[in-house]
């Protein structure tokens, strides 16, 4: 876990970067930038990384910091994909979880929703959920971490 830790806070990515605190390297936060062509453009997510001692046989808990206004994410920022749980891989790293992640933002699945009303939004008037996701990522996550 040290060693991709190292490695990702030494790197540019376009899509994330790593907060590390190394007095506690299994609790970090990272900061995803908002996907082109989604409603979380242009927006920041902090995002709260928590690995136990079972990493990498268990997925580390993700939690958006950042209100955002999602079918897939409640609003205490518990995030709900099948691959950060059942469908876990122990072979997947850091950089995978940030990717899943960012894929979420990119492909909200309405069915699995832990915001009911963004998941109705979704299906019922697309133009009315993606105008409140963007109004969303507009007050919430504008702010550009130092990071980036």
């Amino acid at each position: 876990l040290v060693k991709e830790i190292t490695k990702l806070a030494n790197e540019d990515s376009d899509l994330f970067r790593l907060q590390v605190d190394e007095t506690d390297i299994y609790n970090f936060k990272a900061w995803i930038k908002g996907p082109d062509g989604t409603p979380f453009a242009g927006g920041f997510f902090e995002v709260a990384l928590e690995f136990t001692q079972g990493w990498p046989a268990k997925a580390p808990l993700a939690s958006f910091v950042t209100k955002v206004f999602h079918a897939n994410v409640s609003c205490t920022g518990a995030i709900c994909v099948s691959s950060l749980q059942k469908d876990w891989q122990t072979s997947w790293g850091i950089t995978d979880v940030l990717n899943v992640i960012c894929s979420l933002l990119i492909h909200p699945n309405p069915d699995s929703a832990l915001n009911e009303e963004a998941s109705e939004l979704m299906h019922e008037r697309y133009d009315d959920y993606y105008r409140i996701a963007t109004l969303w990522t507009k007050v919430h996550a504008s702010f550009i971490p130092p990071c980036f």
